[in-house]
């Protein structure tokens, strides 16, 4: 998840060093539970459903590249202080994420150069693109038509699909706001372009009124807990525990119940010729844990699961509409990528 995360913010960086009220250097963003709000720049975002806040190490930690954060800098810096430490690099002020999906917002400040007074916003994002895309990243960019209102005011925008890891694309939605010399930037990343739509409805202009999240459906929860079976294959199994922990997948206990699943759709042959040249030991690490361990939530009908293991890949995220009639599981995938995906798991 670093890794992910730093790249984002070191593309964001490589923009915003490309870029640079006139001279009134805003202020740090104030956090309240899980609202952020910036009177100065008019912005307020509020946390989806399993996102936090990065305080000013965790920022400094996820980008890798000696970041300074606007809150860090202190009382001692005067007004002057900020605005020439904006012109030398980007300030950021907030970052917030889903440790599981990879999906971040970032807001950033930079201070154009006296040379660029006179610039527009989307002359610089318009150069901030082309320095992007020299910058040697496998990307494709798209100029957004039109201004996007995020808070109170317009943003010039452009979407940008990044190669992070070979073969491992994500979506990148850029925001630029120029106010004389002083540049607001909004980063949104996520898996597609249509989850950075749904992020972008969690921004608002500081004391708009805020998306009521549900709380958990305990009751509804509580049918899910304990042992499914898959209806096509009695060994695959989806468990549910009472703290919100589960495992899917085909539960193993000895080297004989491995061997015959494994059997059962694989040439049997090949199986004792790999036990023959690795020994049991191997096959068993190979194979024995055929599962994948999550966390689960359930909210207004809708499963949530959250791959853990999967965090250093920028993480796995799963949601299915989920209902339960004569102790028969159903699950339909209503996430991108799965969508169209329906499977039956019978209770235990």
């Amino acid at each position: 998840m670093k890794k992910l995360l730093t790249l984002v913010v070191v593309t964001s960086v490589l923009i915003l060093t490309a870029c640079g009220v006139d001279d009134v250097a805003p202020t740090a963003g104030v956090f309240t539970d899980n609202v952020y709000i910036n009177e100065s720049v008019g912005l307020q975002f509020q946390l989806p459903r399993g996102w936090d806040f990065l305080n000013e190490q965790e920022i400094a930690d996820a980008t890798g590249i000696g970041a300074e954060v606007l809150s860090a800098l202190g009382s001692d810096f005067t007004n002057n202080d900020v605005l020439n430490r904006m012109e030398e690099s980007p300030l950021h002020d907030m970052m917030a994420t889903n440790h599981f999906d990879g999906t971040n917002v970032q807001v950033m400040f930079q201070r154009l150069p006296r040379s660029a007074r006179n610039a527009s916003t989307q002359e610089e994002l318009e150069k901030a693109l082309e320095e992007f895309e020299d910058s040697g990243l496998n990307m494709v960019s798209t100029m957004n038509p039109g201004q996007t209102r995020i808070g109170s005011y317009d943003f010039y925008s452009a979407n940008l699909e990044i190669e992070f890891f070979p073969g491992f694309y994500m979506a990148v939605r850029m925001f630029l706001r120029l106010d004389g010399r002083n540049m607001t930037m909004v980063n949104v990343t996520a898996l597609n372009q249509s989850m950075i739509d749904d992020i972008l409805n969690y921004f608002g202009y500081p004391g708009a009124t805020l998306i009521e999240i549900p709380e958990l459906e305990s009751a509804a929860a509580s049918d899910l807990i304990g042992a499914w079976v898959w209806n096509m294959d009695e060994d695959y199994q989806l468990i549910f525990n009472a703290d919100r922990t589960g495992i899917r997948g085909y539960i193993i206990d000895s080297i004989d119940e491995l061997i015959d699943l494994l059997a059962e759709e694989l040439d049997e042959e090949m199986i004792y010729e790999f036990i023959d040249e690795f020994g049991v030991d191997d096959l068993w690490e190979l194979f024995a844990e055929l599962w994948e361990e999550f966390e689960w939530e359930l909210v207004d009908g809708v499963l949530y699961l959250d791959f853990e293991y999967f965090s250093s890949f920028g993480g796995f995220h799963e949601e299915w509409i989920a209902t339960i009639d004569d102790d028969v599981l159903s699950i339909e995938n209503i996430h991108p990528g799965g969508v169209g995906l329906a499977f039956s798991y019978i209770r235990q």
